[in-house]
């Protein structure tokens, strides 16, 4: 079974409706501190020129999360349809967002100036080398955001470890 059919399975399993209460438990849990400094250190970088590449962007929580914060493009890229319909649902009237589905692992041949992925990478089987793609996408001065899984710490390896 390929890593996407695999990921895909696991989505198809808990349904995009329950992500979202799912990802808020995972948040106040797992990565509360890691999502504050991301997103202040995220909004200190954008400006009204900006273009913004979200890998995965799932439901949009990132989106949500910066939908007051001015940027020239937002792309958004997931590969589940259901995910992004939930998505559009709720940030239909953000203006220069795109929504697009998307298999993260190939690249469009578009420079930009931030890339972000939340939450992405452990689900991939080479990482690093989807990184090193989508870093040949950066524009001059560009940078990667990212948050991903790591080993936890062994309360979370219990209870998450199912889903993760």
């Amino acid at each position: 079974m390929t890593q996407t059919k695999h990921v895909k399975g696991i989505y198809s399993l808990f349904n995009a409706r329950w992500y979202d209460p799912f990802r808020t438990v995972w948040g106040s849990i797992v990565s509360k501190k890691a999502e504050k400094d991301f997103l202040t250190n995220l909004k200190k970088e954008i400006k009204p020129q900006t273009r913004i590449l979200e890998l995965g962007c799932g439901s949009g929580i990132n989106i949500g999360r910066l939908q007051h914060t001015l940027f020239k493009q937002y792309t958004a890229l997931d590969f589940s349809e259901e995910m992004l319909d939930r998505a559009k649902k709720h940030y239909t009237k953000i203006p220069n967002l795109i929504l697009k589905h998307q298999d993260i692992t190939r690249v469009d041949h578009l420079h930009y100036d931030i890339i972000i992925s939340t939450w992405v990478l452990s689900h991939l089987e080479k990482p690093a080398d989807i990184i090193n793609k989508w870093y040949s996408q950066l524009a001059p001065g560009g940078s990667i955001y990212l948050i991903f899984l790591t080993k936890p710490k062994w309360y979370i390896n219990l209870w998450f470890y199912p889903f993760a």
